[in-house]
This record gives C-alpha cells, sequence and structure tokens, in this order.
C-alpha cells in the first residue's frame, strides 16, 4: 500500500489498483465527505473522457464514493525512463507527451499535477507510449492559464530533475503549440510567458 496526501494506493488484483480518498480530520465530516465524493467523481470523468478521444490513461470505475479501482499501467516511469535512454530517445517519447497534452487541452482538460512523475512509459503494440496517471487535481476548465500551469508545472519538474537536459523542456513546449490549434496556441503560450514572468519575479525579490 501507498499512502498519499489526498489518497491510499492499494494493490487488489493483479492488473488493478484501489485509489482510496482518505478522512481528513481536519475538515468539518459533511464537508469532507462532500469533496471526497467529488474528487472520486470527477476523477473517473476526467480519465473517461481522455479515454473516449484516445489520450493513453488507465481504464477505471467507481468501487464505492470514495474509492477508484483504476487499472495498473506496467511499464516505467518517465523519471526512471529519461535517467537511462539516449537523447534521442527522451526527445521522441516527450513529443509523443506534448502530443497527447495538446489533445487533452484541446478538448479541455486540465491535468493538475503534470509532472515527470505522473507518466508512465509503456509498450503497447511494440511502440512506447506515454500513459498519464493521477487526475486527482484534475479539471474540465476553457482557461488559458490553468493549461499554461500545466505546461509550466511539467517544464519546472522535468527542469528540477534534469537541468542538464535544457533543450528537451523546450522542445516539448515547442511541439505541444504545434499540435494545438495556432490561435489557441498563441493564447497559451502568451499565458505561460506572463507566468514564467511572475516566478522570475517572485524569486528575484524572495532571493533580494
Amino acid at each position: 500500500m501507498k499512502i498519499g496526501a489526498e489518497a491510499d494506493i492499494i494493490a487488489c488484483e493483479e492488473k488493478y489498483i484501489l485509489k482510496r480518498r482518505i478522512r481528513k480530520k481536519y475538515r468539518v465530516l459533511m464537508l469532507d465527505e462532500h469533496i471526497r465524493k467529488m474528487r472520486t467523481k470527477k476523477e473517473a470523468m476526467l480519465l473517461k473522457v481522455c479515454k473516449s478521444h484516445k489520450i493513453p490513461v488507465p481504464d477505471v470505475s467507481i468501487e464505492d464514493e470514495y474509492t477508484l479501482k483504476i487499472e495498473f499501467i506496467e511499464g516505467e516511469n518517465l523519471d526512471n525512463y529519461i535517467k537511462v535512454r539516449s537523447k534521442k530517445k527522451v526527445k521522441s517519447i516527450l513529443d509523443r507527451c506534448a502530443f497527447f497534452v495538446a489533445q487533452m487541452h484541446q478538448n479541455n482538460i486540465v491535468h493538475g499535477d503534470l509532472t515527470t512523475s505522473n507518466i508512465i512509459v509503456a509498450i503497447k503494440n511494440k511502440k512506447e507510449v506515454p500513459y498519464f496517471i493521477d487526475f486527482g487535481f484534475g479539471n474540465k476548465s476553457h482557461r488559458d492559464e490553468d493549461k499554461a500551469m500545466d505546461i509550466h508545472n511539467f517544464i519546472k519538474s522535468f527542469d528540477a530533475t534534469f537541468p542538464a537536459l535544457k533543450e528537451c523542456p523546450r522542445l516539448f513546449k515547442e511541439k505541444y503549440a504545434v499540435y494545438l490549434d495556432s490561435k489557441e496556441a498563441f493564447r497559451i503560450q502568451n499565458r505561460l510567458e506572463k507566468i514564467e514572468a511572475r516566478g522570475r519575479y517572485l524569486k528575484k525579490n524572495t532571493s533580494g
């Protein structure tokens, strides 16, 4: 069993896990129950919508009000994948990641915690495919800010873990824009630049 900040992850069958949202004692009971039920339903809905648009995510079903039964994706965490692959391989898988994130955003799905830790590289039909997991903080959203934050979080997590591979997150960002509608790509890139500028401003003032 893995104990997380929002939920416990329990292996239940050979190809499935249970994701059970745990009680938060600092919240009023009725509010806590409402939040856990809402997040459980929402995560299942987001995974199903992704699946309907052929975005690689695990199969999911609702086990009870607070618990999801989620397909176990057998593969390699993207962090570990990057550590042992050639730069050419890394760029190739980031291209696929960018394509599917663009597909999510075109369908107004925001992951909410898009990091290298929440992508599993699996072999499907003899091809390496990035599977997106853990939509616990995800949402349906039309907002450019939310979509740009997905990209910002991914690039930030990549830079923090692999500072020597500077050109790789830049490639991801460029490919993502190519796979989007041009008008939407322009808006999101502008929003991303503002988010990055805010981050630089805060860092400068905090360090100063």
